[in-house]
């Protein structure tokens, strides 16, 4: 089963807006997906969001065999831009509760992100943050006012749960066979190269698929001529991990 958490700027946008790719997916890899809805910013900061999607992550543990009839084996835990940092703090937060709070919570197999959010700091800055200077969708004026409001007051800025690229070496040592998308032109960019980095001097199982000259959001757009590749090797690395269980 999959877990797929929607992006949209930790604000209060909807999965309905990510239906038609994730439809097309669904029947290529066929295993069901469940599309998570969560409370958004302003209204709702942080931890509510993340909190959203750690209850939903848990129905399915506790639920899923009697709601839906089947028990899954395997999870995988995937979601674009803001969903792909809710994605990544998820797993650290299951992780943690198991080694830190000596629970037994079965964590997720397979982690996808899609070009996510791993640094919400306020102060944060990277070079492909600064070109987005340029940037006709994403500005840095933009962002920083997104990460307010999706921090509020909580003043912690290396906190793991909202900044997955400053997660510890020992929660990095558990994670499980991951793979990332971005974009030679997106602003997250560096930040998620950067986590990738931790992972690789971890000798973890991760990947990094980087399109030059894409640019943040590509896998949603209509357009095949940009989605179609991401989309294909998204499908390809899920059914390679299905193969290989």
């Amino acid at each position: 089963l999959m877990m797929y958490i929607h992006g949209g700027g930790f604000l209060n946008t909807g999965f309905f807006f990510h239906e038609n790719y994730l439809r097309e997916i669904c029947k290529k890899i066929n295993i069901p997906i469940l599309g998570i809805n969560y409370k958004g910013a302003p209204e709702h900061p942080y931890p509510e969001g993340i909190n959203d999607c750690y209850q939903a992550y848990m129905w399915i543990m506790d639920n899923c065999e009697r709601e839906l009839g089947f028990k899954p084996e395997k999870i995988i835990l995937a979601g674009d831009s803001s969903g792909g940092n809710y994605a990544l703090c998820l797993n650290f937060l299951l992780l943690s509760m198991n080694l830190l709070e000596g629970k037994k919570i079965h964590t997720p197999d397979f982690l996808f992100p899609l070009y996510p959010c791993s640094n919400a700091s306020r102060k944060n800055m990277s070079l492909s943050l600064a070109s987005s200077l340029e940037d006709s969708r994403i500005t840095i004026k933009g962002l920083r006012y997104i990460n307010e409001c999706y921090r509020g007051y909580y003043p912690n800025e290396l906190d793991p749960f909202i900044n997955p690229r400053d997660a510890p070496e020992f929660l990095i040592k558990k994670m499980p066979r991951t793979r990332f998308m971005t974009g030679s032109h997106d602003p997250l960019r560096d930040d998620c190269i950067r986590l990738v980095y931790k992972m690789c001097k971890a000798e973890m199982d991760v990947k990094v698929y980087d399109f030059y000259n894409y640019q943040h959001g590509f896998i949603s757009l209509n357009n095949p001529n940009i989605s179609g590749i991401p989309r294909y090797i998204f499908c390809k690395e899920i059914n390679e991990f299905m193969n290989n269980i």
